[in-house]
C-alpha cells in the first residue's frame, strides 16, 4: 500500500461516493425511478440501493467509519426492506476490530476486496510517450451514439444482448450532466471499445471501460486510459483515481500508466434473511 495520507484517503473515497451518487440520482429521474433507486445517509456512510439491478457495485454502503457502528441495524433494515443483500465497503484505516466484530455478530462475512488506485496529475507526467497503436483512434462519443455504447458495453463484458438498450439509456441520461465524459475507441472505422471519465472538484475518476473480444490485445484499454489522463489534466484536475478488482487486468493497465495502489477495501456482505 502506498503511504497515502488520511486526507487523501478521504478525498479518494469521496470521489467514489460522488460518481455513484451522480449516476444514481440521474437514474432516479428515469421513467419514474423504474430501477428503484434509493440513497440514504447513515452518519458518515452513504447507502446506495438499486432494487432492479442486483449488482453489488450499485447496492453498497460507502464511506463507513468506526463511529457509524450505531447505525448498523438501521443500515441492515434499509436493505432488508427491499430484500437486497447488505454490502459494506470498508477501508481498514477507518475502522477497528470492534466494528468488524460487530459486523460478524450481525451476520456479515468478508466476501471480497476492491483496489483503489490513484496518481497525481503533475505537469511533468509524460502521458503522450506511453505510445500508440496502429489504426486505433479515440474520440468523444456523440449523444446519438449510445446504441453503439450499449452494444460495446454488453459485448465487452459478455452480457446478454437484451441488456444493450437498458445500458444505452442508463448512460445516455448522463451525457449532459456535469462531470461526465464518454469516449469511443475504433480500429479503422469499426467501433472497438468505450471508456468513461467522471470529474468533480480536483479528482478525475476512470469509470467503466471495455474492449470487445475481437479487438482485445491491441492496447486499446491503455490508450483509453491515456486519453482520459490527458483530458483530466486539461480540465485542471489534480488527481486521477479508479477502483477495480484486485490483481485484475484493469489494475495492471493502470499501474503501467503510473497509477499506484492507494488502499484496498474489504467487502463485507450480509445476505437477505427470508421471512
Amino acid at each position: 500500500m502506498e503511504n497515502t495520507s488520511f486526507n487523501n484517503l478521504q478525498m479518494l473515497e469521496q470521489s467514489g461516493v460522488d460518481i455513484l451518487h451522480s449516476q444514481l440520482t440521474s437514474m432516479q429521474t428515469w421513467n419514474g425511478n423504474v430501477c428503484g433507486v434509493e440513497i440514504k445517509k447513515f452518519g458518515r456512510a452513504t447507502a446506495f440501493l438499486v432494487k432492479e439491478i442486483p449488482d453489488p457495485l450499485f447496492n453498497s454502503v460507502k464511506g463507513i467509519h468506526e463511529e457509524d457502528k450505531e447505525f448498523i441495524d438501521e443500515i441492515i433494515q434499509f436493505y432488508e426492506e427491499k430484500e437486497v443483500p447488505t454490502v459494506l465497503e470498508i477501508i481498514p484505516s477507518f475502522v477497528t476490530l470492534e466494528l468488524l466484530m460487530t459486523l460478524y455478530q450481525k451476520g456479515f462475512f468478508h466476501s471480497g476486496f476492491r483496489t483503489v488506485l490513484y496518481a497525481p496529475l503533475t505537469d511533468n507526467m509524460d502521458i503522450e510517450s506511453q505510445g500508440t497503436s496502429p489504426n486505433v483512434s479515440i474520440r468523444q462519443l456523440k449523444k446519438d451514439e449510445f446504441d453503439i455504447f450499449g452494444q460495446l458495453y454488453a459485448e465487452g463484458f459478455q452480457l446478454p444482448d437484451s441488456y444493450r438498450n437498458h445500458i444505452a439509456q442508463r448512460n445516455e441520461i448522463l451525457f449532459d450532466k456535469e462531470g461526465w465524459h464518454f469516449y469511443l475507441a475504433s480500429v479503422g472505422n469499426e467501433p472497438a471499445g468505450i471508456g468513461v471519465l467522471f470529474t468533480k472538484d480536483v479528482v478525475a475518476t476512470l469509470a467503466v471501460a471495455t474492449t470487445i473480444p475481437k479487438f482485445q490485445n491491441l492496447g486499446i484499454q491503455k490508450l483509453l486510459i491515456q486519453q482520459r489522463f490527458t483530458e483530466a489534466r486539461k480540465m485542471n484536475c489534480k488527481y486521477i483515481a479508479s477502483q477495480t478488482g484486485v490483481g485484475s487486468t484493469s489494475q495492471l493497465n493502470m499501474e503501467k500508466m503510473g497509477m499506484r495502489i492507494a488502499y484496498t477495501k474489504a467487502v463485507w456482505t450480509r445476505q437477505t434473511v427470508s421471512n
